[in-house]
């Protein structure tokens, strides 16, 4: 669902007309709705605006509430009217009752006060702008936003230094300059020509919870059942994506045990060493006895849909699992399904990611005191490591990264952080940016919460930056593209706050990651999940175009064209295909792909307009 609008001191005519051609562009059937009174001006397509009063309230999604009362209004009148009943009852406190996957627009024309409203995780995507006569123009689809003709549409250097960094385009930054985006949990309040952005929920981690392990497994598995249930009720022929991981088969499995028929499951294979889990996921069907659908990805797929991954995207965006998870939904599709059930959220809820194991163990080391560390251990580590002292070199780049204060640790790999990408930008280039705003912005993030644990604060850290800005990104888009609506049950407000009563002690034991949950699903989830290393989505991209000359070509042609486009140095584009055929095809691979599909949403984007 879609939906734009502004908030202006006067009422325009010409943005209302404008909107309304973009929304066409999307594929309305017919003329959007449009709602207009006062200051406010708000057009919709596939969800319908209400004004009350001179309240004007729209709601993309699903909005739940802890009031009975305003339960019973979402169901007979519609999320928007609800919303305007909030505000109207309890004024700007109706934020602290806002629950659901969705995004929202408020605004109240009488009193000149607007807010854009996203939800705890963002599971959706909500852009605005400034207007140079000083107001505010927003919308869900940022192609839209960026075409209206008061804005000047140009590519930000920021935004693309953070996409290598990222391997997409967090909030707040897009693409674009001066247009931005709201992040997980984040109102924006609009005012007397003035705009105030403020998070508006933050969890609260217990660490001495009530309850026993053996009660909080319980209310997990009840608390699955009804955000399976709650994501039925969205209507249409429901299915799941079956990865063989622990939670695509925990969402299959409750799907299964409250379907009146056997549940659709839906899994992408690869025939690629080390990058196929469909034996994971037929273990699952057959537990659960699914109705199970197999596609297996192949090198010709990922030329084909290239271009059209590129068009669906607002902003580049890097994650190359994104074909799996399309040819995955358009199985479904073809299969009848309407309504796809995701599994995404679990690990960064339950502490599922290597990562969180890794950061514990430095985090342990660091708290060995000082004289330890500074008068036995580093004394014995040389300052430089010695070619075929590998031991030493490993130790060396241990205590190396012990000494980086979290969250600077967890990038100790990323691409520009590393050797191999100096040299990457073209001269001059990074003099237009600021190569230290991504790591000031993952440092805020993670200063945001201040009494939890290094683990619940690395979960929360994901939520934006693994879940909110990519993985949901992809699958949402992904989704729509097929045709399909899905949902996140493991991102239920619900069993987001059971995690927070979950201790880091039960997350996380040493060397077991998601100990808590997996102890939860013993006897519903076959063994073979349950103790299955984690795999991932990711493509084989890079392997594929060692020996696919179709792969190659794309490639290569692609990099050809984004050498004249200026952002990047020429003879260091040459050397990592050079380095992709000769060394580490995965490595350089995965920014090949980065650079291809960069390209390819430039032309699509930008060169076609």
């Amino acid at each position: 669902m879609h939906f734009s609008g502004a908030f202006f001191t006067g009422y325009d005519r010409m943005f209302e007309s404008h909107f309304a051609e973009g929304l066409r562009k999307l594929g309305a059937k017919s003329k959007p709705e449009t709602v207009a009174a006062g200051n406010g001006i708000l057009s919709a397509i596939q969800t319908k605006p209400v004004a009350v009063d001179g309240v004007i309230g729209c709601v993309a999604g699903h909005l739940l509430w802890p009031s009975s009362e305003l339960r019973r209004l979402s169901q007979e009148n519609g999320y928007a009217s609800a919303l305007i009943h909030a505000y109207r009852q309890r004024g700007e406190s109706f934020l602290d009752s806002l629950g659901g996957q969705f995004t929202a627009v408020l605004i109240d024309t009488k009193a000149g006060i607007g807010w854009l409203i996203l939800d705890r995780v963002g599971t959706h995507s909500l852009y605005y702008a400034s207007d140079p006569s000083g107001g505010l123009i927003f919308s869900t689809v940022l192609t839209v936003l960026a075409e209206h003709p008061k804005l000047q549409r140009r590519v930000s250097n920021q935004a693309i230094y953070d996409y290598f960094y990222f391997q997409m385009i967090p909030s707040p930054g897009t693409i674009y300059q001066g247009i931005r985006k709201l992040g997980p949990a984040q109102v924006l309040k609009c005012h007397a020509g003035s705009f105030s952005c403020e998070t508006y929920w933050k969890p609260r981690f217990d660490e001495n919870p009530k309850e026993t392990s053996r009660e909080l497994s319980g209310e997990l598995h009840r608390v699955l059942r009804e955000d399976v249930s709650s994501a039925l009720n969205q209507g249409g022929a429901a299915g799941a994506f079956l990865s063989g991981g622990l939670d695509s088969s925990t969402v299959v499995g409750v799907l299964s045990g409250i379907s009146a028929r056997a549940a659709r499951s839906f899994s992408i294979g690869f025939n690629a060493k080390g990058y196929d889990e469909t034996p994971y996921a037929r273990i699952t069907a057959r537990r659960f006895k699914t109705n199970h659908h197999e596609y297996f990805v192949t090198p010709v797929d990922v030329v084909d849909f290239l271009p059209r991954m590129a068009r669906a995207y607002d902003e580049p965006f890097g994650n190359s699992s994104a074909i799996p998870a399309f040819y995955c939904a358009r199985l479904a599709k073809e299969n009848g399904v309407d309504l796809m059930l995701a599994g995404d959220g679990g690990d960064e809820l339950f502490a599922g990611n290597e990562r969180y194991a890794t950061q514990q163990i430095f985090e342990r080391f660091n708290r060995l005191t000082a004289l330890l560390r500074k008068g036995l251990i580093e004394p014995l580590v040389p300052k430089t490591s010695f070619a075929g002292f590998s031991l030493l070199s490993k130790a060396r780049s241990f205590l190396n990264q012990a000494d980086l204060p979290l969250p600077d640790r967890m990038e100790t790999y990323n691409f520009l952080r590393r050797d191999e990408t100096a040299g990457l930008f073209a001269d001059g280039f990074l003099e237009t940016v600021d190569p230290d705003a991504p790591i000031r912005e993952q440092r805020e993030r993670y200063s945001e919460i201040t009494d939890a644990t290094a683990i619940n604060r690395m979960l929360y850290y994901d939520w934006k930056f693994t879940l909110a800005d990519n993985d949901l990104r992809k699958v949402s888009t992904m989704c729509e593209l097929a045709g399909v609506k899905v949902v996140y049950p493991m991102l239920d407000d619900l069993l987001l706050e059971l995690s927070c009563r979950v201790p880091s002690r039960w997350k996380l034991k040493p060397g077991k990651l998601r100990y808590f949950y997996k102890q939860a699903m013993k006897g519903f989830l076959p063994d073979e999940i349950l103790v299955k290393k984690k795999h991932g989505f990711g493509l084989p991209f890079g392997v594929w175009m060692t020996t696919e000359p179709a792969l190659q070509s794309l490639a290569y042609d692609s990099i050809i064209t984004l050498k004249r486009r200026g952002f990047f140095n020429s003879d260091y584009l040459d050397n990592v295909v050079k380095l992709h055929r000769t060394q580490h095809a995965a490595f350089y691979g995965t920014l090949i792909w980065l650079l291809v599909a960069l390209e390819i949403w430039f032309e699509h984007h930008l060169d076609a307009k």
